[in-house]
């Protein structure tokens, strides 16, 4: 639901980095967004996200790289938030 209202657009940034940008009017906990690509590292709003190695061990906070896709779970303000991934 939180995606149908919300904009999300994205940057190419070089180096493998990309910035995704999320702006929204209804906040959301553990908003889940896949990026298709493998990511070594994610941030939101500067901080480091922490990388788990499971699926099952996703929270809010954390990443999990896997194959060809990252999954990011985060809380999700009004206003919106920034991400920026860097690909393995």
């Amino acid at each position: 639901m939180a995606r149908q209202l919300s904009e999300i657009s994205t940057k190419d940034l070089g180096e493998g980095k990309r910035q995704i940008t999320i702006e929204t009017q209804f906040p959301t906990r553990n908003f889940t967004l896949r990026v298709g690509a493998k990511c070594q590292r994610v941030q939101v709003d500067g901080v480091d996200l922490r990388e788990v190695y499971a699926q099952r061990d996703l929270t809010e906070g954390t990443f999990w790289a896997e194959n060809k896709s990252t999954t990011i779970v985060i809380d999700l303000p009004m206003g919106g938030r920034s991400i920026e991934v860097k690909a393995k």
